[in-house]
């Protein structure tokens, strides 16, 4: 019997809307994040964005919908910075350098995402070609 795990190939395309939303008084770019597989939508993601005037790429939060098997909806990835003591985190770095840490996002037992800058400067092949000066961070699963 073959152990291999079972590979299983998704298409996630991310799209920067025009919309905004106010959160905490900050207003956020919304972008759209759906994962599909053989053309089913898995999920279906609007997370919030906004940059700091020194840079840094601050995550605000998402609004998340899981589509199980039988048309269950899961929506327990969602959250906002402000409501439930959840906190804001840092998505990207303006100036990242090695070894920052930082939280990516908090919700205490729903969204507890972290970096660490891990390396600089790195080169990654993707469909369109090499993209170069790339960062590599060691990420912490937060729960869902």
């Amino acid at each position: 019997m073959d152990s291999t795990p079972l590979e299983r190939r998704e298409r996630d395309t991310v799209t920067v809307t025009d919309q905004t939303k106010i959160i905490e008084g900050i207003t956020a770019t919304v972008v759209r994040d759906v994962a599909t597989h053989d053309g089913t939508v898995l999920e279906r993601t609007f997370d919030w964005y906004a940059q700091d005037k020194e840079g840094n790429v601050w995550y605000l939060g998402e609004d998340t919908a899981a589509f199980g098997p039988k048309g269950k909806i899961d929506t327990s990835g969602s959250w906002e910075a402000g409501v439930n003591d959840a906190e804001p985190g840092i998505v990207m770095e303006a100036n990242p350098q090695i070894p920052d840490a930082y939280r990516q996002e908090y919700l205490a037992g729903q969204a507890e995402d972290t970096a660490w800058v891990v390396q600089l400067g790195g080169t990654v092949t993707v469909p369109y070609g090499k993209v170069r000066n790339t960062l590599t961070a060691d990420t912490s699963p937060g729960r869902r």
